[in-house]
């Protein structure tokens, strides 16, 4: 793959089947799941299932993320072609799943802070690489529009910490309903500069479990898009842990919010 930030023109893509399994992902993320209340994941569901059979809309946020990604000059071409294997990228090589990582990361933080809707999709069988080594994500109808005041406190947390402001980062937590939690979130998060982590698949899981320990049934019900963000970092994560390779999270973050110089 190449590190040129020139993207490939981008391609016609025709909307896709919305039989999504919801069961098989919402299972993925039991523990944070305890964190909202039935009702709330059920109205989080409910829109997520009624926005895969919106073929219009999911066309037209196709079009618009290829459009963020370029303006983020994040080099990922939305299409149906990519070199795939199984197990997952075993045709790639390591330089290749380096590079990949760091796309795959950028896609994350691109949606979170440059749009109001994300594609959730990041799953392994959805990432590959083009005949030209170019990066292809070929995301379901899997996504969200987010409420304002969940996205904008996520958005503190990941500003607080890669900023260094606690200010910004303890009014994220408060926002998001997780005041406690902000010790388990840095360990999370990597504490350090974040420049060389290595994912895990257990490591989201073990973080949920932490925090529901926290709360005890403390506070209110978290806010119903937490159902729709513990998919999109599941994903992220098993992406990412598939690749088995060290990214650079803190360049990823720079690179696709423009928010460090």
């Amino acid at each position: 793959m190449s590190a040129s930030n020139t993207l490939a023109p981008e391609p016609t893509v025709a909307p896709q089947s919305s039989g999504i399994d919801w069961r098989s992902y919402l299972h993925v993320v039991p523990a944070g799941l305890d964190l909202v209340s039935p009702g709330r994941v059920m109205s989080q569901a409910f829109e997520l299932v009624s926005n895969a059979t919106d073929g219009r809309r999911y066309a037209q946020l196709l079009s618009e993320t290829q459009a963020t990604l370029r303006q983020a000059e994040v080099p990922v071409v939305i299409g149906e072609k990519a070199r795939r294997a199984s197990p997952p990228f075993a045709n790639v090589g390591a330089i290749d799943r380096q590079a990949l990582g760091q796309r795959v990361l950028e896609i994350y933080f691109a949606q979170l802070f440059r749009r109001r809707s994300a594609l959730i999709d990041l799953w392994p069988s959805r990432i590959g690489v083009g005949p030209d080594r170019t990066a292809i994500w070929s995301p379901r109808p899997m996504f969200v529009r987010w409420k304002d005041e969940f996205s904008e406190s996520v958005r503190k947390v990941y500003a607080g910490f890669f900023l260094g402001s606690d200010e910004c980062f303890r009014q994220g937590l408060e926002g998001l309903g997780l005041g406690d939690s902000g010790a388990v979130l840095l360990q999370h998060l990597g504490e350090g500069d974040a420049r060389h982590v290595h994912f895990r698949t257990d490591q989201l899981q073990s973080t949920l479990s932490e925090i529901v320990a926290l709360r005890d049934g403390r506070g209110p019900s978290l806010h119903r898009n937490f159902v729709a963000l513990g998919l999109f970092l599941v994903s992220l994560h098993e992406t990412l842990a598939a690749l088995d390779v060290p990214v650079d999270v803190r360049a990823a973050f720079a690179r696709s919010t423009s928010l460090i110089a």
